[in-house]
């Protein structure tokens, strides 16, 4: 039986702060790191579940996979496009 994803997410997790056991400054920067990229992650949530008007929502979007979050930013670009071209209101 495999593993939850969570469980493989901590072991990695464990595993990278033990290569860094000691060198503080080194661990501040790895976390430092993992903040700013949950940070874009959540911005970019934000900016899909917007576009989408109420078709997914904050949440909805944090639990995509990278294929539905690739999918997704490829129709809010088809959307603005065609908004760009016919001169209708983006709001």
């Amino acid at each position: 039986m495999e593993k939850p994803a969570y469980v493989k997410l901590q072991r990695f997790f464990r595993l990278r702060l033990l290569s860094l056991a000691g060198d503080w400054q080194q661990v501040n920067h790895f976390l430092s790191d993992l903040e700013s990229e949950a940070s874009q992650i959540k911005k970019q949530a934000m900016q899909i579940s917007w576009h989408l008007r109420g078709g997914a929502t904050y949440t909805d979007v944090l639990n995509f996979s990278d294929e539905e979050i690739k999918l997704s930013r490829e129709l809010i670009q088809q959307n603005l496009e065609i908004t760009k071209n016919t001169k209708l209101p983006y709001f």
